[in-house]
C-alpha cells in the first residue's frame, strides 16, 4: 500500500473512532442525565422535567381535569391545585409548602386575578397604588423561595375584561409580574392574555372564568408552556 493511500485509511479510522466515542459520550449522558459541555454538542438550556406542579385561583380549579388530561401524557401524577378566590399572598404558603414537600421540576402559578379586587375596593387613588405594590411585592417574595426550581412559570392575567375591571388592572398587574419575572432566571412569562383575546368563545358569561373550550385551551397553553420553557 503506498503512502498516500496508508495515510488516507489512518485518518478514515481516526475519524470514524472519534464520531464512535462522541457518541457513546452524548447517549451515556442521556441516560444518566449528567451534563456533557461539548459546545458544538449543546443540547439546549433546558431542565429534564418529570415532575410538574400548577397552583392558581378559579382558572385552574375549573381548569383541573383538563389539566390532569393534558399533562399526564408526559409528567405523571401533577400536583394541580386550585383555590377560589385566591389572591398571590393567600396562595403564597400552599406553593412554599409543595415547593418544600414534593420538590417539583417546574411549578407554574396563574394568580393575580383576584388581586384585581384589591383595586377595586380601593377608596383613593394612593390605596389602589399601595394594593397594587403589595400585589407585587407577594410575587417577589414567592420568587425569591423558588430560586432552586429549575422552571417557574407565572399566568399572566387576562386585560380585556369587565370583570373585576381587569380592563385597568390586568396590564398594570402583567407589567409588575414581568418586572419581576426579569430578574429571575428560572422564571418565564406566559402572556395568556394574547391567547385568550384571540378566541371570544373561550369566555364564560361572567366575563371572567372560561368556556369548556377555554379551559381546554388555558390547559393547553400551559402544557405548551413548559414543554417550551422548560
Amino acid at each position: 500500500m503506498d503512502r498516500r493511500r496508508r495515510n488516507f485509511f489512518v485518518c478514515l479510522v481516526c475519524i470514524v473512532a472519534c464520531t464512535l466515542v462522541v457518541n457513546i459520550i452524548v447517549i451515556s449522558n442521556s441516560l444518566t442525565g449528567t451534563a456533557f459541555a461539548l459546545p458544538f454538542f449543546d443540547r439546549s438550556n433546558h431542565s429534564d422535567i418529570h415532575t410538574v406542579a400548577v397552583m392558581g385561583d378559579s382558572l385552574v380549579f375549573l381548569s383541573t381535569a383538563d389539566l390532569r388530561d393534558q399533562l399526564m401524557v408526559k409528567y405523571p401524577n401533577p400536583h394541580i391545585e386550585g383555590v377560589l378566590g385566591i389572591p398571590v399572598g393567600g396562595m403564597r404558603l400552599a406553593i412554599e409548602q409543595v415547593h418544600t414537600n414534593e420538590h417539583p421540576d417546574a411549578i407554574v402559578i396563574a394568580l393575580g386575578s383576584n388581586d384585581a379586587r384589591f383595586m377595586v375596593n380601593a377608596t383613593t387613588t394612593e390605596e389602589q397604588a399601595a394594593q397594587l405594590q403589595n400585589s407585587m411585592a407577594q410575587q417577589g417574595a414567592l420568587l425569591e423561595t423558588l430560586n432552586d426550581t429549575p422552571c417557574v412559570i407565572w399566568v399572566g392575567v387576562q386585560e380585556h375584561n369587565s370583570a373585576l375591571n381587569l380592563k385597568v388592572w390586568g396590564p398594570q398587574l402583567n407589567a409588575g409580574f414581568k418586572a419581576n419575572i426579569a430578574q429571575h432566571s428560572n422564571v418565564h412569562f406566559l402572556d395568556w392574555e394574547s391567547q385568550m383575546s384571540a378566541h371570544p368563545d373561550w369566555q364564560a358569561d361572567d366575563d371572567l372564568h372560561f368556556s369548556p373550550a377555554g379551559n381546554a385551551g388555558y390547559a393547553n397553553a400551559i402544557t405548551q408552556a413548559i414543554d417550551s420553557e422548560c
